[in-house]
């Protein structure tokens, strides 16, 4: 007969009463995760470098001032062109010129186009030496973060910094950026650096994980052979299962060795 009562104070008690199996059951949990963790999962590194997309650079103003002193006949040969796309170039770029707010939206939003760009061009795909790639935008600014994941820490940074020059270009080769887009810049700020430490798979995670399971499990169990057990315990055990109220306890006292006297009750009920 089913005279359980689901209350707080039931599954308190639950809990106390099966402590020892619950807190053993949520070490040996733990420690079984941790150990697939550490024995079963190959750690995976990660490296990161961050590269600056522009949609206005100081070559491109240089070219516009040289442009539009050659129109309005200031210049007329290529030797004062080139020393006015000097003059605007190192002026840009030492800070003298304003950076409106509409040049770093429309960076902004190029870098967002870049992403998309960068991760289904087929030349990046074919360099990624057994790598996965991910290309993320920071707090929605022209600034992008190429990261690269592999078992090998060493061919993860390389990988990323290859993409990473490829992308913006070196001294001697012109980046995948210039031969797509006739104005604006991609350049590096960060290149990567080798990992130390894995990223995949965290430990404290995963101890956190077998904790729970085995803290859920126990609890189930607990609660299973507490359900099952229809052994009665109490006086309030056989109100509940036969509505009879009960009218006395009688003690029963037995010698039991050196160890004193073992407490029995026997339980009457009222006829009737």
């Amino acid at each position: 007969m089913f005279y359980k009562e689901f209350s707080v104070s039931f599954f308190l008690k639950l809990f106390l009463k099966h402590i020892k199996f619950i807190i053993t059951l949520t070490v040996i949990g733990t420690i079984l995760f941790l150990a697939y963790a550490n024995f079963f999962i190959t750690p995976v590194y990660s490296a990161s470098a961050m590269i600056m997309v522009q949609n206005y650079t100081s070559q491109d103003a240089a070219n516009e001032a040289a442009e539009e002193a050659a129109q309005n006949g200031i210049v007329d040969d290529e030797s004062q062109q080139q020393d006015i796309v000097d003059y605007e170039n190192n002026r840009f770029k030492s800070g003298s010129t304003k950076v409106y707010a509409s040049d770093i939206a429309a960076s902004t939003t190029l870098a967002e186009y870049c992403i998309i760009l960068f991760k289904n061009n087929v030349e990046i795909q074919n360099m990624l030496n057994g790598c996965s790639m991910e290309i993320t935008q920071e707090a929605e600014s022209n600034f992008l973060w190429v990261t690269m994941y592999s078992s090998n820490p060493q061919t993860a940074a390389d990988t990323c910094n290859s993409v990473v020059n490829r992308i913006a270009g070196t001294k001697t080769e012109s980046g995948l950026f210039d031969e797509i887009f006739s104005a604006g810049g991609v350049s590096a700020v960060k290149f990567a650096s080798v990992p130390t430490a894995s990223t995949e798979p965290n430990l404290k995670n995963y101890a956190l994980y077998g904790a729970a399971a085995g803290l859920v499990l126990s609890f189930i169990c607990s609660f299973i052979m507490e359900i099952i057990d229809t052994t009665v315990k109490n006086d309030d055990d056989l109100f509940k299962m036969y509505k009879i109220p009960v009218f006395g306890e009688i003690l029963d006292f037995d010698q039991k060795g050196e160890r004193g006297h073992e407490h029995k009750k026997a339980y009457t009920k009222q006829k009737g």
